[in-house]
């Protein structure tokens, strides 16, 4: 049974993520807030101290969710080497490239909000780790990758993913996001796999 005070903190938590799909975080002020949620200021102000810390409660469920997924785990059997690299770039571009407007603001607020700079470091890690799992699998299976820092190395590559789909998506037609796909699978086998 959900209490008046879940519904209005809820109410606020949606209402932030609403006006996120139109305005950036810089552009939403907690009236616009509490005016979509109709909920008062103090309302808002006995939940969240601004703005940001409920930006960042959104966030958290992000990491919850990218430890879960699926995409992010050991090779499964009979999964082909190219299967495998499209699904954990499939599981980056979900988790970190997506054109999802809460993680874009939690982006772009990161560098002046040290509570979303942590939780945003914090999904990162998360990833990178699970995917640093996935590689040392690899190795342990006779996967010779170009260097043996592994974390280093994935975040290398999960870096290049994300600047890859973010090129790849502004405006780009798929024929367009389908060879940044390409090249970007080939960046994860030839790195993982160099023949």
């Amino acid at each position: 049974m959900t209490n008046r005070s879940d519904h209005a903190r809820t109410a606020i938590l949606t209402a932030l993520r609403e006006l996120l799909d139109r305005n950036p975080i810089s552009d939403v002020s907690v009236q616009a807030i509490t005016r979509q949620a109709g909920v008062t200021r103090t309302a808002f102000y006995f939940y969240f101290e601004s703005k940001y810390s409920a930006l960042a409660e959104l966030l958290h469920g992000r990491t919850t969710a990218a430890m879960l997924d699926k995409s992010f785990a050991l090779r499964t059997p009979g999964e082909s080497t190219p299967a495998l690299v499209a699904r954990v770039i499939a599981g980056i571009r979900a988790a970190l490239a997506a054109d999802d407007p809460v993680w874009a603001s939690c982006r772009a607020s990161a560098g002046y909000e040290p509570e979303i700079a942590e939780i945003v470091a914090a999904v990162e890690d998360a990833i990178t780790r699970r995917i640093v799992e996935i590689v040392s699998a690899e190795v342990h299976q006779g996967a010779q990758p170009i260097s043996t820092d592994l974390p280093a190395l994935v975040r290398v590559l999960t870096t290049a993913t994300v600047a890859g789909s973010a090129a790849a998506g502004v405006g780009a037609q798929s024929a367009h996001l389908d060879r940044t796909i390409d090249a970007v699978s080939a960046l994860w086998r030839n790195a993982l796999w160099p023949r």
